[in-house]
Order: C-alpha cells, then structure tokens, then sequence
C-alpha cells in the first residue's frame, strides 16, 4: 500500500525535511526568547479552548513549542534530532520518511 502512495505521491516528498523540523525548533525557541516582550509564544501553544473559538493554527504550530528553557542538552537534542533524521531519511527514502513525521505530527495531535 505504501508502494503505491509513494508512486503516486512520491514526488510531493520534502527532502532533507529534518532540517525544516529543526528550523521550527529554532524559530519557537525564538519566539520563547522573545516572548515577555511581545507575546508571540502564546499564538504557537496548543491550547484546545483557543481551537475550539477558530484559532486552527495552533493544530499544526504547537510543533515548533520546544522544550522549555535553553541548556546544554538541547543543543545535545538537535545533534541527535539531526543525526537520526538524516540516517532515517537515507534509509527509508525521504517519501517513506515523510509520512512517518507526518503521521507523528498527526496521530500525536
């Protein structure tokens, strides 16, 4: 079945997408940073009651809410996020490595 998606689809797949995933970590952690003056972070953050009154967005930005706080051992997570990315996506093809991340983003929301 999977076969026959990527046939079809396989040419909608988004190469190298660890580094998106990565660039949206960053970008929150920006947001996270910037925050106590401009109150950006808030919009990103899935907050159920916020969807429910039209604020859809949240359902696809919460991926960019990182960690809280900023230490060693984040920047230990990136390297790792990026090795095993870059390893899986070499492995399973970036179509198939696609619709593993999305399928994350989606059955985890």
């Amino acid at each position: 079945m999977i076969d026959k998606l990527e046939k079809k689809f396989g040419r909608f797949a988004i190469k190298n997408l660890i580094y998106y995933v990565l660039g949206g970590y960053v970008v929150g952690y920006l947001l996270l940073l910037l925050d106590n003056s401009l109150g950006l972070y808030d919009y990103i953050v899935l907050n159920p009651a916020m969807v429910m009154r039209g604020q859809v967005w949240r359902l696809f930005t919460w991926v960019l809410t990182p960690p809280q706080g900023f230490s060693f051992w984040i920047i230990f997570m990136f390297l790792l996020y990026f090795y095993i990315g870059r390893s899986l996506e070499q492995y399973m093809g970036s179509f198939r490595y696609n619709l593993y991340m999305f399928s994350g983003i989606l059955f985890t929301a």
